[in-house]
Formats: structure tokens, C-alpha cells, sequence
């Protein structure tokens, strides 16, 4: 089985003011592809205060493979 590649994209961007003295940083982070696989025995769970739901584990069955997430 193939993973799914996440690719991870930093942009950086540096604006310096004319005096050199002052200067702001701008990070923006870009992550594709960071939905989950299709997957089977997993669980979900959604926290109300912090208004998030949780995914965590299961597995992926390919033909006579199968592999198991701990994630």
C-alpha cells in the first residue's frame, strides 16, 4: 500500500520597514492532503469546550494486506 504523502509548505515572508528598525514576520503554513485514509475499527469522539472532534486509529485493508494505525 502506498501512503498518502502530506506535504508540509512553509512559506516565509520577511517585511522589513524602511527604518530597519521594525519588522514584521509572517508565517503561513499550508498542509495538503491532511484528511485521514479510508479506514475501518476506528473511533471518533467530539469535545464540546474545546470544539474539536478527535479520529483516531483503525485500519486499511488492501486485497490479503492489511495495515493497523496508531495514530
Amino acid at each position: 500500500m502506498e501512503r498518502r504523502k502530506k506535504i508540509l509548505t512553509l512559506i516565509l515572508i520577511a517585511v522589513i520597514i524602511s527604518s530597519g528598525i521594525i519588522g514584521t514576520l509572517v508565517i503561513i503554513v499550508v498542509i495538503q492532503n491532511a484528511t485521514p485514509s479510508a479506514r475501518y475499527g476506528s473511533a471518533m469522539v467530539y469535545d464540546p469546550v474545546l470544539q474539536k472532534a478527535i479520529f483516531f486509529g483503525g485500519g486499511y485493508q488492501e486485497g490479503a494486506s492489511y495495515e493497523l494505525f496508531n495514530d
